[in-house]
């Protein structure tokens, strides 16, 4: 019986540590050019105690209309300037997005030999598409993360 408690514990440990919580205030955004015709760099500014973050979203740019695709970070969350948001984020790799879901960190990256969740970013350009859940996915750093949660999500400004 010790011995499903020892495992059980065990998947626990596992799963919180694959979960990463972050506090941090809102603080501004900004959009950018990526590395791809159909897509725009959003990056969203934090900060927390001591540092700033930047988390960004690539999110779709019809290039011929000159439309961004904003549907603000997971489902339809746009940020309130000077409020606090608990984030908790899984670190993943492109491999684990959905293979019908289209996605800039699928086209446009190339990870490290040292470090299989880093990437490197590669000019790439693909058809304009809205097959995917943008939203749900940031880098920091270089490294891809799926948000699992916002909190307060009463917080969020809903446009539609």
């Amino acid at each position: 019986m010790k011995i499903y408690y020892v495992i059980l514990l065990v998947i626990l440990c596992t799963v919180n540590v694959l979960a990463q919580q972050m506090s941090l205030t809102f603080c501004y955004d900004t959009y950018d050019m990526s590395l791809n015709k159909s897509y725009i760099t959003k990056k969203l500014y934090f900060s927390n105690d001591s540092d700033t973050i930047c988390m960004k979203m690539r999110i779709p740019f019809n290039s011929e209309k000159m439309e961004i695709n904003d549907f603000g970070i997971y489902y339809n969350c746009h940020l309130f300037k000077d409020s606090t948001y608990k984030f908790s984020l899984e670190r993943i790799s492109s491999h684990q997005i959905p293979e019908w879901e289209d996605s800039y960190y699928k086209s446009n990256v190339e990870y490290h030999d040292s470090d299989i969740y880093k990437f490197t970013e590669k000019k790439q350009d693909t058809p304009f598409s809205l097959k995917g859940h943008y939203y749900m996915y940031v880098d920091i750093d270089n490294i891809i993360y799926k948000i699992l949660s916002v909190h307060p999500d009463d917080n969020c400004f809903y446009p539609n």
